[in-house]
């Protein structure tokens, strides 16, 4: 059984490539954490429910934040560099 809750640092179950698309997100801040509360990918607003997990990975002076968030059954992969300052959206399993 798949774990929503569970780090998505890896593979999703039966996805195997990565997007990397770019994306635009909305974010709102509370006690200095970011949470994604919305993002647009091919011209659709998907709207997260619930970020299921966050973490962070340093690449030499960069920062890359991850998210896992919920939007119905669908859940999505994505970053945002420190560096860049974009987001991307990075893997998507649909039910």
């Amino acid at each position: 059984m798949f774990n929503p809750e569970a780090r998505w640092d890896r593979k999703f179950p039966g996805e195997e490539e990565e997007i990397g698309e770019k994306v635009e997100v909305t974010v709102y801040f509370r006690r200095g954490k970011a949470f994604p509360r919305m993002f647009i990918w091919k011209g659709e607003v998907h709207k997260v429910e619930k970020v299921t997990y966050h973490w962070e990975e340093r690449r030499g002076e960069e920062i890359v934040h991850y998210f896992g968030v919920k939007e119905g059954n669908n859940l999505y992969y994505l970053s945002f560099s420190s560096s860049t300052l974009l987001w991307r959206l990075i893997k998507v399993w649909e039910e």
